[in-house]
């Protein structure tokens, strides 16, 4: 288990070689994240990371995946 950051509606967890989005499921959350539950991303198949300031002293990470890798 890698570094965890914890979001509104889902967890991002960082392994050596992927990164792991578990989605919640709840009453607020939703229907696609409901749906989607947890995707596993190779970083292979990324081509940019960014993490910018949010509203309200929060982060944004913003993952853009390869042309062609979805």
């Amino acid at each position: 288990m890698g570094d965890v950051l914890a979001g509104i509606h889902a967890t991002w967890e960082f392994d050596t070689d992927s990164v792991l989005i578990r989605f919640e499921r709840g009453i607020r959350t939703p229907k696609l994240f409901q749906s989607l539950r947890e995707r596993r991303i190779p970083y292979a198949a990324l081509s940019s990371v960014t993490l910018t300031p949010g509203k309200r002293g929060t982060v944004v990470l913003r993952a853009v995946p390869r042309a062609g890798a979805d």
